[in-house]
């Protein structure tokens, strides 16, 4: 049995990962990420974006534990502002911004805070033991797909991610999104015959277009160019109350709502598995879920300030992060659009993710579980330590915060080749992604496409090299393809057929 030698190779990769180093950076990582995710409209996909060129000047394994650190922070820090302010700081907070502001108002803001703490550090652990148990399973599978089976993968992926659209939005946006995106990085020389594509003679389009630009460009510039014209009315409450409760009546809650708590980490886990859906989703559809199922006595208490609602958004949410890594490290495939982030740091560190990471990358899966644990635990302390601190920052205006987001786009943007004509490229899609936000269409499928474009590409052509001459009827005498091509059907089908029955949303 393996469990041994890969409980010795964790034990390697935890006792590597309490180095001094790596904890210090870990620890800036989740201060970071807690400062800019309760900054209103500072969301954990931008700062992903803008950290990857600052962690391209690190090794592979600092970088691992810089990014997984604001990662953890900036999917929680959108809490503070919320209860505090009542201001999501990113769009998974409105849940716990409807149950915490309303607590706040009654004094029991810190107790609120707390149990949001709390609720994130046992999401974040059940996020990682799923991914740890999950993990070689999902990848004894993968290792049997052939070049027909991970064409279909990624094409269901880019279908998935069509469905992120909004609600009153048809899915068809979503598509033409997700196909853009698979277009754009078909651009360059393509990986089999060498042959330019859609470079119109432009040299610097020869090596295709970087990922990094796109991101930053698509979810940095964007939202600075759509947040600054918009009134910033909030106020900082002059006394802020006690931000340390009793610890009594914060455990006696949790204990209270745990059946909630492991509802929502199965929830969250699962739709970060699901391809761009992420942790906003997440959150909305366990909050809904545990306000359906809430007692006669909890259910009058929602809207009002109710702790099993905080629980239920707060679990799911930041259980949603390992759902999302593990579809990134299994299959390629990112789970959302922070996870494409990361995807793209780690191509930066020639990674190659998938089935063969084992092989590619020795122990950095390993690494990756050691990583998560210490950023957890990290959180929990960091989080009391910083919260009050953070809640003062937030008088900063937009018209003054925004501003400043734009040097470190170009800075994030050049960093990752040292190249212009990438800040240039930056600057194009922060027009594109303006103009399709403007249309009410998603830029997350977009991102999804780009990246499952070109697996989508290359292995299709491997595909019909491998069948050529076959009766055509071959390609379905592949079960796993089979049930692959079923559920791309069902895929699409749900999206055009059953749309509002796919994702719950906040106020059905």
């Amino acid at each position: 049995m393996d469990f041994i030698p890969a409980f010795s190779s964790f034990g390697h990769e935890f006792y590597a990962a309490l180095s001094p180093s790596f904890l210090l950076v870990c620890s800036s990582g989740i201060i970071l990420g807690i400062i800019w995710g309760a900054m209103p409209a500072l969301s954990t996909t931008m700062a992903m974006a803008l950290m990857i060129g600052f962690s391209a000047t690190m090794n592979l394994h600092t970088s691992v534990m810089f990014l997984l650190g604001v990662y953890t922070g900036s999917v929680f820090g959108g809490v503070i502002s919320a209860i505090f302010i009542n201001i999501p700081g990113t769009p998974s907070a409105v849940c716990t911004m409807i149950e915490g502001f309303p607590l706040a108002k009654k004094g029991e803001g810190g107790t609120a805070l707390s149990v949001a703490i709390f609720s994130a550090a046992f999401g974040n652990m059940v996020g990682i033991l799923l991914l740890v148990l999950f993990f070689p399973i999902i990848i004894a599978i993968a290792l049997k797909f052939g070049a027909w089976e991970i064409f279909l993968i990624a094409f269901c992926g880019i279908g998935l991610s069509g469905l992120v659209t909004s609600e009153k939005e048809h899915p068809l946006k979503g598509w033409i999104s997700g196909w853009i995106g698979v277009l754009i990085s078909l651009i360059g020389l393509d990986s089999i015959n060498a042959y330019p594509r859609f470079t119109f003679e432009i040299t610097s389009l020869y090596n295709g277009v970087e990922f990094i630009p796109l991101l930053i460009g698509l979810f940095g510039l964007t939202e600075v160019v759509k947040v600054l014209p918009q009134a910033s009315p909030y106020a900082i409450p002059v006394t802020l109350g006690r931000i340390m409760p009793p610890w009594r009546k914060v455990f006696g809650i949790l204990r209270k709502h745990y059946k909630t708590a492991i509802h929502a980490s199965w929830i969250g886990a699962w739709i970060g598995f699901l391809p761009a859906l992420g942790s906003d989703v997440a959150a909305y559809s366990s909050y809904v879920f545990a306000k359906r199922r809430a007692s006669k006595e909890e259910a009058p208490k929602y809207g009002k300030g109710s702790y099993e609602g905080i629980i239920a958004a707060g679990v799911a949410e930041n259980a949603c992060i390992g759902g999302d890594l593990l579809p990134t490290l299994t299959l390629g495939i990112p789970g959302s659009a922070p996870a494409a982030a990361y995807l793209g740091a780690l191509n930066l560190h020639n990674v190659v993710v998938g089935p063969m990471i084992n092989f590619t990358s020795p122990g950095l899966v390993y690494f990756h579980y050691a990583a998560l644990l210490i950023a957890n635990i990290l959180f929990i302390v960091i989080a009391f330590s910083i919260c009050k601190p953070t809640i003062r920052l937030l008088s900063v205006p937009r018209q003054i915060l925004m501003p400043l987001i734009v040097p470190i786009c170009v800075i994030g943007a050049f960093a990752s080749t040292l190249s212009m004509s990438d800040v240039y490229a930056m600057l194009i899609f922060g027009l594109i992604g303006y103009l399709l936000d403007k249309n009410g269409t998603s830029l997350v499928p977009m991102c999804i496409g780009f990246i499952l474009g070109p697996m989508a590409d290359l292995n299709f052509r491997r595909a019909v090299e491998i069948f050529s001459g076959q009766p055509i009827w071959d390609i379905f005498s592949r079960p796993l393809g089979d049930l692959l091509i079923l559920l791309v059907l069902y895929t699409y089908y749900i999206g055009i057929f059953k749309r509002k029955k796919t994702i719950p949303i906040l106020g059905e």
